[in-house]
């Protein structure tokens, strides 16, 4: 009965760790979502010219916001 028990417990422990973890991912992942939505915002806001001295053009924006560009890797 005790190691039945323990068995349960385990498994209600392992669920809980489990749910805990999806629970803190989901919050990373919104948070992230935010900030590249708020990147987004703030480089559309800027000029071509101001885009230009920053080394992206307008049709990079969704990439340097995502850290998918090419941009990102030069170190700029």
């Amino acid at each position: 009965m005790t190691q039945v028990l323990l068995i349960q417990v385990t498994f209600i422990q392992a669920a809980i760790s489990g749910l805990v973890d999806i629970v803190k991912q989901l919050k990373a992942s919104y948070k992230l979502s935010v900030e590249i939505r708020q990147t987004i915002k703030e480089l559309n806001r800027l000029s071509d010219k101001e885009l230009t001295d920053i080394g992206i053009s307008r049709g990079d924006i969704y990439s340097v916001a995502n850290g998918s560009s090419d941009y990102l890797k030069r170190g700029a």
